[in-house]
C-alpha cells in the first residue's frame, strides 16, 4: 500500500495466501521451513478447524499405537525366498536373504528400513526404496528414498518412471526395475493413497476433543458436592463444618451418612448430560480411528467390552487374516517384481507363523499330532521353535504301534494251502 492510500484512508490489501484445505502456505519463508512442512505432511485443515499432518496425527493415541502396530509386524517377520516346487528356501547366506533381513545398505538395517517404509506407507500411501545393482544386474543394495522427494510418471509404454530429488536439489530418474515400490490402497495402481488424508477429520476430531478436555482440566471447575445456607455462618461455625466433615474422608469412610444441622442443606453434583456426550466421543473416536486402520480396538489398549478366552484369540486370527495379510502380499507382490524380475521359480513369503502362535500347551499338542501323522519331523518342529536341528530329526514316521493292514488276496497270493 502507498503512502498516499495509507492517507486516504484505504483498506489494507491482504497478502495473498495458497490455499490447500486451510493449510496456511504464507508461514513458510525459506526452504528448510517448505521442507519441513511438506515431510509433515503438508497439514490440511478439517472440519473441527485443526489442521491436520503427519505429526499431530501420530500425537494422537489411538494413530500412533495403530501405524506402529502394523509397521512393526511388517518390519520383524522373516523374508524367506522359496522354491515354488519344493518349498525349500534359499540358505541365509544368499545375498538377497540377506539383504531383506538384515542389512539392506550400511546405514540402515532391515528392520529401521522396512519400519519407516510401512509407516511411511500407511500415512502417505507409498514407501520406496532405491534398488542398488552389482555385476550383471544383481540387487546389491537397497537404498531408502522419502516418499515427500518422489514423484511417478507413466511412460508411453505404460512402465514408470520414478524421479528422486535428493538433498542439494538434483533430480534423478529411475526406471521401475530399480524402485521397490511398497503401495497402499490405490485408485490407479501408480501411487498409494494416504490413509491421513481418509481419516483427516476423524484425527482432526480427536485433536479438538484432547485440547477441549485439556482446557477444562485447566480451567475448569468439578465440584463434587456442594452445601449451602439461606443464612451467613460465622467463621467459627464454617470452620465447625470443615473438621467435621473430616470424619468421612478416606475410602474406609465411603457411603456413610452425613448428618447436618442447622437447616444446611447438601446437593450432589453429577455428570451432566453433555459431559456424558462428550465422553462418550472420544471414545467412539477412538473406535472409528482402530477402523480406519484395521486394527481391533484391545489390541491398541481400548479394553471397553473387553472380551476374553478364544475370543481374543479369534480377534487376533482375524486382525491377521483380513489387514496383516494384506499388509504381507502388498511387501512380497513388490519385492517378487522388483527384485526376482523374469525368476519364474521362485517366490517371496514374509512368514505369520509367529502370528499365529498359540499358547504352549495348544502348540505342543498341535506338534504331537503332526509328529504322529508324518506331517513335521523333529528337525521341523525345532525350526518352528528357533531350535537346532538334531541327528536323525529329519525323519519322518508314524505311530509304532499302527495297525498294519490286514492281508488282502493280492498280498497272499494263489497258494492253496488251507
Amino acid at each position: 500500500m502507498s503512502w498516499l492510500s495509507r492517507l486516504r484512508g484505504e483498506p489494507k490489501t491482504p497478502s495473498p495466501k495458497a490455499s490447500n484445505g486451510g493449510a496456511d502456505y504464507a508461514k513458510v519463508t525459506n526452504s528448510a521451513e517448505l521442507a519441513e512442512f511438506l515431510q509433515n505432511g503438508g497439514g490440511s485443515e478439517t472440519f473441527s478447524g485443526e489442521n491436520i499432518g503427519i505429526r499431530e496425527a501420530m500425537k494422537v493415541a489411538a494413530v500412533y499405537r495403530c501405524v506402529n502396530i502394523r509397521a512393526d509386524v511388517s518390519a520383524t517377520a522373516p523374508i524367506h525366498i522359496r522354491d515354488k516346487v519344493t518349498f525349500e528356501s534359499r540358505e541365509v547366506e544368499d545375498d538377497l536373504v540377506f539383504m531383506l533381513n538384515d542389512m539392506p545398505n550400511k546405514r540402515m538395517n532391515a528392520y529401521t528400513m522396512r519400519r519407516v517404509m510401512d509407516v511411511q506407507k500407511q500415512l502417505r500411501g507409498n514407501g520406496y526404496a532405491r534398488v542398488v545393482r552389482g555385476f550383471k544386474a544383481r540387487p546389491i543394495a537397497l537404498e531408502f528414498m522419502h516418499c515427500d522427494r518422489v514423484t511417478v510418471e507413466e511412460l508411453t509404454d505404460r512402465s514408470l518412471e520414478y524421479t528422486y530429488t535428493n538433498k542439494n536439489g538434483g533430480a534423478i530418474k529411475l526406471p521401475q526395475d530399480e524402485v521397490l515400490h511398497v503401495m497402499g490402497p490405490s485408485y490407479d495402481g501408480i501411487k498409494g493413497q494416504s490413509v491421513l488424508e481418509a481419516a483427516r477429520n476423524q484425527i482432526g476430531l480427536s485433536v479438538a476433543s484432547e485440547k477441549h478436555a485439556s482446557s477444562l482440566f485447566k480451567n475448569g471447575t468439578n465440584i463434587g458436592d456442594i452445601l449451602s445456607h439461606d443464612q451467613d455462618l460465622t467463621p467459627e461455625a464454617v470452620a465447625f463444618l470443615k473438621e467435621s466433615l473430616e470424619e468421612y474422608r478416606g475410602a474406609e469412610n465411603a457411603n456413610k451418612t452425613l448428618i447436618l444441622q442447622g437447616g444446611i442443606k447438601h446437593n450432589k453434583m453429577g455428570m451432566t448430560q453433555a459431559d456424558a456426550e462428550f465422553v462418550l466421543s472420544r471414545k467412539l473416536s477412538v473406535i472409528e480411528l482402530c477402523m480406519f486402520f484395521g486394527v481391533p480396538p484391545h489390541i491398541v489398549g481400548f479394553n471397553e467390552g473387553q472380551i476374553y478366552g478364544n475370543g481374543v484369540e479369534h480377534t487376533g486370527i482375524a486382525f491377521n487374516n483380513f489387514t496383516l495379510n494384506g499388509d504381507f502380499r502388498g511387501w512380497e507382490a513388490a519385492i517378487r517384481q522388483t527384485l526376482l524380475g523374469e525368476n519364474r521359480r521362485e517366490m517371496v513369503d514374509l512368514d505369520d507363523a509367529n502370528l499365529l502362535r498359540g499358547d504352549t500347551k495348544a502348540r505342543w499338542d498341535a506338534y504331537k499330532i503332526a509328529r504322529e501323522t508324518g506331517a513335521y519331523s523333529a528337525n521341523d518342529i525345532n525350526r518352528l521353535e528357533r531350535r537346532p536341528p538334531v541327528a536323525g530329526g529329519d525323519e519322518l514316521w508314524t505311530q509304532p504301534n499302527a495297525a498294519k493292514p490286514a492281508p488282502t488276496s493280492d498280498t497272499m497270493g494263489d497258494s492253496n494251502e488251507p
